[in-house]
């Protein structure tokens, strides 16, 4: 039985014959299935839903697209078990930049002062 639809919130047909669009149409995907990795390896225009569990796409996702998704999901997440916890994407950057050691300053040793009687007569030492 299909849920009755008031008048108000029928979407007007356009004269080619598909819907037209009344609002921008988002797709509301759950995170626990789809990674953010994917959404950003396959350049699909995403943002965050008030719900932290969910992403809004910000178009239409049709089925077959959505299975495509899904399982680089699936993939993406057996291998970084398989691995540990790295991450796939790492920020590319060219070897030479950066260098391979680090500058280390030598600490010095911690003698006493030369004359040291003025302080040592001001803390009330005896002198040996």
């Amino acid at each position: 039985m299909a849920p009755y639809v008031p008048p108000a919130q029928v979407v007007p047909v356009a004269q080619h014959g598909s819907i037209a669009p009344a609002r921008p149409t988002y797709t509301r995907m759950a995170r626990k299935h789809l990674s953010i990795e994917t959404l950003r390896s396959y350049q699909v225009d995403f943002d965050f839903d008030a719900d932290p569990d969910y992403v809004l796409i910000k178009r239409w996702v049709p089925e077959w697209e959505q299975d495509q998704l899904w399982k680089h999901t699936k993939y993406i997440r057996e291998v970084r078990e398989k691995r540990g916890k790295t991450l796939l994407i790492e920020e590319k950057k060219h070897p030479n930049l950066e260098p391979e050691f680090e500058w280390v300053r030598k600490k010095h040793d911690r003698k006493r002062s030369k004359s040291p009687s003025l302080l040592m007569y001001l803390a009330g030492a005896r002198q040996a």
